[in-house]
């Protein structure tokens, strides 16, 4: 059995995602992706049951692939590739999950919500074959982070790669990425008294805390080196021997991947053992085999001659999987003392009151966040508790007061909070507060020439830096604190490149310390929805 005919027998005998992801790991070590030539970064995409849904599209094989039918042949880049490095960047794109082999018998959805227990999967097992894993490492200590269970845990990545772009996003150009063996990472959490398992890929969108059940396998594992999976480029058109002179020749046309409606399953659980694959395999003929459930598939819009010729929007390089995503910017609640009101700040100037005299001396880091690596005495307990408070934000909606509750209490904690533990309760937020002058989003402040956003968990933080600012300018304009939807207001200050403070000259003032923080905000909100 080839791997096309196991993704068969998995769809026609609902296989639990568990042994689904058991088979993935163990014989699927590359795919076959589809890309414009103009933007190669851009997979194609398939369309699913919901008129905005759409899903990466990958293919077991060559001949799988090459049964897609695009206008323009010549526009279509063939790529064979590493199927984690694909998972992960499929994870990254807004899209609702992965299709293999469109179009054909073989075809199988995986839903986002089973990707990243599937990258999880790919991860350890390729940790398990590295003698050890890539750590940011500064002096003796490694890389430390909360595990969000009042504990700490080491950051571990699966490849060099990955470990030097979480330090560049994050400010620590000082750490060195090095690759521990595994008996040295577990010697140092026993001296430390870190029980808590390691986080993997920690700060990028695969992120996952391992399990204990995790780390026995990889401790397991041979430990003798992985074997990376180089891309190669094929011809998306497959040579022909033969000539290609003959006008009666009969060429079978391809089958064209149409919407389709992915069903939500209840898996029932089976006893029989799953066939195993055979390797290698010869590729069969899908044309001749395509079932009839796929025949009986509406078309796309693209695919209908009579709709092609009336398009207006027949580019060179159209995809025809691609779906525009068409999102209308919502409106932006504004909280003028207890009544709501909504109003739309999505036209609202950038104001910059800032001058020389304004112009903040950039600290190393936080007094609360001077180290992302731990460097507690040996025998010491890393663990921490959470700071208690007043709410300044009690006649707010229940999940605003408790969003802006816990960014306050996370800023106060002085148990080393990260950077990147901030970002992502930024990108939880709905709405946070601002300084504002007369439908005017303003600046009041510059570090190192990049202007600085303020962004304030309560309206008396925001007041009282106001209230600094106009005794220092009396001749500012009128100035208010305002509540304001978070990714409106995240976008229009994320094309300045700016530095962001949280309750900046209050007494649990913090400084973001990521380069550029608000894409990598805007990015963890796209991945939560």
């Amino acid at each position: 059995m080839n791997i096309r005919e196991w993704f068969e027998y998995a769809n026609s005998h609902n296989v639990l995602p568990e042994q689904f992801h058991q088979f993935m790991v163990n014989h699927v070590q590359k795919v076959v992706v589809l890309y414009q030539k103009v933007n190669e970064e851009i997979p194609f995409f398939a369309k699913g049951n919901h008129a905005k849904s759409k899903f990466v599209v990958a293919f077991t094989d060559v001949d799988a692939a090459r049964q897609v039918k695009v206008e323009q042949p010549e526009y279509v880049k063939m790529v064979e590739e590493s199927t984690i490095g694909f998972l992960i960047k499929s994870l990254r794109l807004q899209v609702d999950g992965i299709v293999f082999n469109p179009g054909l018998p073989s075809r199988y959805f995986v839903m986002k919500q089973y990707l990243k227990d599937l990258i999880k999967e790919y991860l350890v097992m390729k940790l398990s074959q590295l003698p050890g894993p890539w750590i940011p490492t500064q002096g003796q200590h490694l890389l430390c982070v909360d595990a969000n269970q009042g504990s700490w845990a080491v950051a571990i990545y699966a490849s060099e790669q990955d470990a030097k772009e979480m330090c560049n996003q994050s400010g620590l150009h000082q750490a060195a990425v090095i690759q521990h063996p595994w008996s040295a990472v577990i010697e140092w959490c026993q001296r430390f008294q870190i029980h808590t398992p390691p986080y993997l890929h920690f700060g990028l969108p695969e992120a996952t805390l391992l399990t204990s059940q995790d780390m026995d396998r990889i401790l397991r594992g041979p430990q003798a080196g992985y074997q990376e999976f180089h891309s190669v480029v094929h011809d998306f058109v497959a040579p022909n021997p033969s000539s290609s002179s003959d006008p009666n020749r009969h060429v079978t046309p391809p089958v064209q991947e149409e919407p389709v409606e992915q069903k939500e399953k209840t898996v029932p659980q089976i006893s029989k053992p799953l066939p195993q694959i055979s390797q290698p395999f010869a590729p069969i003929d899908e044309l001749a085999t395509t079932s009839p459930e796929v025949k009986k598939e509406k078309v796309s819009d693209q695919s209908l001659p009579n709709q092609q010729s009336a398009s207006n929007d027949r580019r060179w390089a159209t995809n025809p999987y691609r779906l525009r995503n068409i999102m209308t910017p919502p409106g932006t609640e504004i909280y003028v003392g207890p009544k709501q009101v909504t109003i739309d700040i999505s036209d609202w100037p950038i104001n910059d009151l800032s001058t020389e005299r304004d112009t903040i001396l950039p600290k190393p880091a936080n007094p609360q966040n001077s180290t992302l690596f731990q460097t507690v005495s040996e025998g010491s307990s890393p663990n921490t508790k959470p700071n208690t408070e007043n709410d300044e934000n009690a006649d707010l909606d229940q999940d605003i007061r408790e969003g802006l509750n816990q960014l306050k209490r996370l800023i106060s904690d002085g148990g080393g909070v990260s950077s990147w533990e901030v970002c992502k309760v930024l990108a939880k937020l709905r709405k946070i507060w601002v300084i504002t002058s007369q439908k005017e989003l303003v600046i009041l402040a510059r570090e190192n020439g990049s202007p600085v956003v303020d962004l304030f968990t309560s309206k008396e933080s925001a007041q009282h830096i106001i209230d600094q600012e106009k005794a220092k300018k009396p001749d500012l304009p009128s100035l208010t604190p305002q509540l304001v939807e978070t990714e409106t207001m995240y976008k229009k200050f994320a094309k300045r490149n700016p530095v962001v403070w949280i309750n900046r000259s209050n007494a649990n003032e913090y400084r973001v310390a990521l380069g550029d923080p608000l894409p990598f905000v805007l990015q963890l909100m796209n991945q939560m929805r």
